[in-house]
């Protein structure tokens, strides 16, 4: 696997799926961005770097190894966006990543990181689990958004305590800047009257960019130069980093307690229940509201179908998983699918259903 870093020039049009640009609309910033904006842009630089234009893409007609890497709209090749995070330079030229705060992690307003453990409950409730996620806290408190360095991510996913120092704020890495647009009139090409929209940009600090770890496409990816990323096509300057640090899956492998975490939004066909032979070992599950995806199909110029998905840094406990280091690396290096993948290989290149495994954090 090979990794890159994205630092952009200027803010960043991130935008969501919700509808705007009616009079007085306000268009919210997605952040982090859906990976498939990341895979997009890498996807389409290697075209342009190839000379290749998209309708060789579109038509089936690309040929030779890059034909096996990106493949066709109906039949991808071997790329795929496997991992996608910020990252910022450190004073010593390294790469720092940062991760958002999971489902299980409870980070109180100037305190620190709770982890939530499945518990039985005695009380009646909706969900088909056998426990329940739950928080215990000596007192109230209200959450904080955080980020977690790497070392707050290792301890995460080692289930052990997270030291305050190392959970990050959010205006640390970025923050939003507004700006307005004017709706323009076609006939006249000029600006339309009353026809005002906002929308937040992202406006990511100094030497903050974003990480993606690439399978697939080795000896392809663009190591410099740019990209064109997000609305508007605004330029973000292209490194090689450091790939993603091996995980040991042999260690994993033997425990039954896992947690599974989804990195990327990930589009089930059983809404939030995961896929067999997963499913029937989830004994709890912390899942935010679903949100909904679509995107701009390039090459077909068109919009894609809208899914439901659940959203990244959801946490399913498993119980009693039997299967081996080589089935954990596939499914963190491929994504969690549903089998057969028909109804969303299309998909699968994009970086959604991204996931990884850690084991249950100690009750004391």
């Amino acid at each position: 696997m090979n990794a890159v870093f994205l630092e952009p020039l200027d803010v960043l049009y991130l935008r969501g799926n919700r509808s705007f640009g009616a009079p007085g609309d306000h268009a919210a910033a997605q952040m982090p961005p859906w990976p498939s904006l990341v895979a997009g842009a890498l996807r389409s630089r290697m075209l342009a770097d190839a000379a290749v234009p998209l309708e060789a893409v579109r038509d089936g007609g690309l040929n030779g190894a890059l034909g096996a890497i990106l493949g066709s709209v109906e039949e991808p090749g071997s790329f795929r966006l496997a991992s996608l995070a910020l990252a910022r330079e450190s004073p010593a030229g390294a790469l720092e990543v940062f991760h958002p705060c999971p489902a299980d992690l409870f980070i109180a307003k100037g305190g620190g990181a709770t982890y939530l453990r499945p518990v039985e409950s005695a009380l009646a409730w909706s969900n088909k689990t056998a426990q329940i996620p739950a928080l215990n806290l000596a007192e109230p408190g209200k959450p904080e958004p955080r980020w977690l360095n790497p070392a707050a991510w290792k301890a995460y996913l080692d289930g052990t305590p997270i030291a305050t120092d190392d959970l990050v704020e959010q205006r640390c890495l970025w923050s939003t800047d507004p700006r307005v647009g004017v709706g323009l009139d076609p006939e006249a090409r000029a600006a339309a009257k009353g026809k005002l929209v906002s929308t937040d940009t992202v406006a990511l600090r100094p030497g903050v960019g974003l990480w993606a770890g690439v399978a697939g496409a080795e000896g392809h990816l663009p190591g410099s130069g740019q990209v064109r990323l997000g609305g508007d096509g605004r330029a973000a300057v292209v490194s090689s980093a450091p790939a993603p640090i091996a995980r040991d899956f042999a260690c994993l492998a033997p425990t039954s307690r896992l947690r599974l975490i989804l990195t990327a939004p990930a589009i089930f066909t059983g809404g939030s229940l995961l896929p067999e032979p997963l499913r029937r070992r989830v004994v709890a599950a912390a899942v935010p509201r679903h949100q909904i995806i679509s995107g701009w199909d390039l090459a077909r110029w068109r919009p894609k179908p809208a899914l439901r998905v659940v959203p990244a840094g959801a946490v399913y406990w498993l119980e009693g998983l039997e299967c081996s280091a080589d089935q954990l690396s596939e499914w963190e290096t491929q994504g969690l699918w549903d089998l057969p993948l028909e109804t969303f290989k299309t998909r699968k290149p994009e970086g959604f259903n991204a996931v990884v495994f850690a084991p249950w954090a100690p009750t004391s």
